[in-house]
């Protein structure tokens, strides 16, 4: 109840605006995650293993330092606010390379991706027609999926978790920059999860026949991030009478 009562703060002011300046937006994003712990066991294992009975190992798979994506979305400004809200896309892939026991060539990648939809709000202590500036809040739901491949033909798809989504609380800080045609967005955010990602699924995939059962805790993946996001906006006809 909280949470539809969270997205109800968000979302009614889209409907009580008029004749305010509204924008189309695309953009890059970067994060890094905060803790990799669960997900460096799982990793770690699968090296282990195949360092201990291969005969040549090329490449191992790797935690990423940033992940990388697009988005895009729609935003309005209206006085000392802005309302947005924007679908994301975001991947890292790592690979596992090199010659198995039997003398035989394996290639191995995982893709680890989480796509979402964010709805924003931000509070523009510095507000003209060509520099705005303030803090925000915002709530992500997000899937977060993981597929393995054996060379360039995936073998196996996870979802962790399959059965809901996962919703975090973002916390931001914009720049913008720009008149009614167009404008520019830097906002700096931190991403808190509401519930953890429990990976082991994931684990029994990658690890198939030699996995090691770990607890549920040392499996669950806080996936706490924090990051910079830059977006180009156009400007709706109706700015132009701002």
């Amino acid at each position: 109840m909280r949470n539809l009562f969270f997205v109800f703060i968000l979302i009614f002011p889209f409907f009580c605006f008029s004749q305010d300046r509204k924008y189309v937006f695309i953009g890059l994003e970067s994060e890094t995650i905060r803790n990799y712990q669960a997900l460096n066991l799982i990793l770690d294992d699968y090296n282990s293993f195949h360092n201990q009975y291969n005969i040549s190992t090329e490449k191992i798979f790797a935690t990423p330092e940033y992940l990388y994506g697009i988005n895009f979305g729609y935003k309005i400004h209206h006085r000392f606010m802005e309302l947005g809200a924007e679908f994301h896309f975001i991947s890292y892939k790592t690979c596992s390379e090199g010659i198995d026991s039997s003398y035989t060539e394996y290639k191995k990648n995982l893709l680890i991706a989480h796509n979402g939809f964010t709805v924003a709000t931000r509070f523009l202590f510095v507000n003209t027609n060509f520099f705005r500036t303030g803090p925000g809040i915002g709530l992500k739901i997000e899937q977060y999926t993981a597929r393995i491949f054996d060379g360039e033909t995936m073998s196996f798809f996870v979802k962790s978790p399959v059965s809901k989504p996962l919703p975090s609380l973002q916390l931001h800080y914009g720049i913008s920059c720009g008149g009614p045609k167009f404008n520019l967005d830097i906002i700096a955010f931190y991403n808190h999860p509401l519930l953890k990602i429990n990976l082991q699924k994931l684990n029994e995939t990658l690890n198939y026949g030699y996995h090691i059962q770990y607890s549920l805790n040392e499996l669950s993946l806080k996936h706490e991030t924090v990051g910079i996001s830059l977006k180009i906006g156009f400007g709706s006809k109706e700015n132009y009478d701002f």
